[in-house]
């Protein structure tokens, strides 16, 4: 879903996994972070980095109920 708030775009994405273990959400966007068996946990702190660094946004998790989680992705617009 995306959307626009003003001077940013809100891209929201949401899935039907399991959600985020509530051990790592403090430091989901921090680099080596999983809960995965298999996951190098880079995927989500490359992302937050280069919203941060080259769209002057943002990546948040917004929701993760055991069903699913819910983040958005947060773009300034250039006006």
């Amino acid at each position: 879903d995306v959307c626009e708030q003003g001077d940013e775009i809100h891209l929201d994405v949401l899935d039907k996994g399991n959600g985020v273990c509530a051990e790592i959400k403090p430091h989901l966007f921090s680099p080596h972070v999983s809960d995965k068996p298999d996951g190098a946990g880079i995927g989500l702190y490359l992302a937050k980095q280069i919203i941060n660094l080259y769209y002057g946004g943002d990546i948040l998790l917004i929701n993760s109920d055991g069903h699913g989680s819910h983040f958005r992705a947060i773009f300034k617009r250039e006006l």
